[in-house]
């Protein structure tokens, strides 16, 4: 795969986390098939080893809050398709939640505003109450009388970029990807790395800033690592310009 032809870049191969993804989706397959009985050994699964190197830590791209409420109220009032994708966007920002739970959302979930379901991915009970920051995602219900828009994760992606470029997310962002051991830089205005997921790592982002307990944030993420979030810590200047200030 790290020498597989790419149809985006002819001049490298599949990045790394790409390779790492498929290899964690083989090994998945193929614990299924010991668990089904296909095959009668994975203990060689244990000893496989990869030099592959994934992405950089702390490598996130997330929206500042002026950019968020930039976003939140332009007008797309002329491009519904728009305007729809960046409601559901600004609402994963408001409320930290999974697309995959975000468009399943039920009218039935949410009362005394409290939003309270079982999460599609993790099976757990999430609790997010309405209140704070979160409570900007109040009148994005209100719009659509409590029944979100529905769009594909690939549509919602592509439109979030266009939207994303309209409403002047251009700020310039680097990332480094690897493929093997060769480094590659990417250099892209912020719009061209919007996607569903930013809104969960923008939520987390500026939550983190604000002060909030790094505990209560996994409550209402219900990301099963706490590692996982801890990676947010260092990622934003504001929130290391504000401890910085505390200590003196």
């Amino acid at each position: 795969m790290i020498n597989r032809k790419n149809p985006y870049d002819e001049t490298r191969g599949l990045y790394n986390d790409t390779i790492a993804k498929y290899i964690s989706t083989l090994k998945s397959f193929l614990y299924w098939c010991h668990e089904s009985g296909y095959i009668s050994s994975i203990d060689h699964l244990s000893k496989i080893k990869t030099k592959i190197k994934k992405k950089a830590k702390n490598e996130i791209v997330a929206l500042t809050e002026q950019e968020l409420f930039e976003l939140y109220n332009f007008d797309f009032s002329e491009n519904q398709r728009l305007e729809r994708a960046r409601d559901l966007f600004c609402f994963a920002c408001f409320t930290g939640q999974r697309f995959s739970d975000i468009i399943r959302f039920n009218k039935d979930d949410f009362n005394n505003n409290i939003w309270q379901f079982t999460s599609y991915k993790t099976k757990k009970k999430v609790v997010v109450p309405f209140e704070g920051f979160i409570k900007n995602a109040l009148p994005i219900l209100k719009k659509y009388n409590y029944s979100l828009p529905s769009i594909s994760n690939q549509k919602l992606n592509d439109y979030l970029k266009e939207a994303g470029k309209k409403a002047g997310i251009n700020s310039p962002e680097k990332i480094i990807r690897f493929s093997g051991i060769k480094e590659f830089v990417i250099k892209n205005p912020k719009f061209e790395f919007m996607s569903s997921h930013m809104g969960r790592r923008t939520f987390v982002t500026l939550m983190l800033e604000k002060g909030v307990p790094i505990t209560i944030v996994q409550k209402l993420t219900q990301h099963s690592d706490l590692r996982t979030l801890l990676k947010y810590e260092s990622h934003s200047q504001n929130s290391l310009i504000n401890s910085l200030k505390m200590t003196l």
